[in-house]
């Protein structure tokens, strides 16, 4: 797969974006935190063929081996299941999940995503897209200032339907083993924003079941809380990174 070597003070993180995003997303992060980042485009994404969640962290475990792993949404599941695999020396999840414990639950999202990727195969890209970013949990991302937020449109128009389809179908939270059972101890930061309820509830209950665990809550913002508040968030991150020594 692709990826993206972000700033210039070494790549000590590795940076997953969210679905239907890519690696090039995290840019605007880069001026405002001391490292570099290495930042592929994740499987079914610009070109990267499809894989299943496996697959995926089996490409990705050599690039994220004894770095700090961070990852949005989809990346951030790809990163909890990469701690899970090898060692990695922290982990900073933004909007993210375990997965789902239960089977019947994890079943029916499962047939969910499925549907979801026939329906993008059906209508393309295009009209995925404009149906995509009006979703309650999408939408905030209207608040991602500029110039990045035109950057990141123009690269999610470059996606193939087939792509986001595969995605779904191999990476989704219906198809991936969940990890609420397997959590790792390595020091994790869960970043969230303060109007993405879900996933704050989600984040406390991971520092609740995760010793090494702590919780961020980026005020005045959703899901994409690196995007849409770029300075706020990357203070917190930058903070944290400090921490480690």
């Amino acid at each position: 797969m692709r990826v993206h070597q972000l700033g210039e003070a070494g790549h000590e993180i590795l940076a997953l974006h969210g679905f239907t995003g890519s690696g090039m997303d995290f840019e605007a992060l880069v001026p405002h935190l001391s490292v570099g980042m290495l930042a592929p485009d994740l499987p079914g994404h610009l070109g990267t063929p499809p894989m299943s969640m496996p697959e995926a962290v089996a490409a990705l475990a050599p690039l994220a081996e004894g770095r700090v792993v961070m990852g949005y949404s989809m990346g951030g599941r790809t990163a909890l299941q990469l701690a899970c695999a090898v060692p990695v020396r922290a982990l900073v999840l933004i909007g993210a999940t375990p997965g789902i414990a239960d089977l019947e639950a994890r079943r029916a999202r499962r047939l969910a995503d499925a549907s979801l990727a026939r329906h993008i195969e059906a209508c393309g890209v295009e009209a995925f897209l404009a149906e995509w970013m009006n979703k309650p949990i999408i939408a905030s991302q209207q608040r991602i200032p500029s110039p990045w937020r035109e950057r990141i449109m123009t690269r999610k128009s470059r996606h193939s339907a087939t792509g986001l389809a595969g995605s779904l179908l191999g990476m989704g939270t219906g198809s991936m083993a969940s990890v609420w059972g397997c959590l790792p101890t390595t020091p994790m930061l869960l970043v969230v924003g303060e109007e993405d309820r879900k996933f704050m509830a989600i984040a406390q209950s991971v520092a609740e079941a995760a010793a090494g665990a702590e919780v961020a809550v980026v005020s005045g913002v959703g899901h994409c809380a690196h995007l849409e508040a770029i300075e706020r968030t990357a203070s917190v991150i930058h903070r944290f990174l400090q921490r480690l020594g």
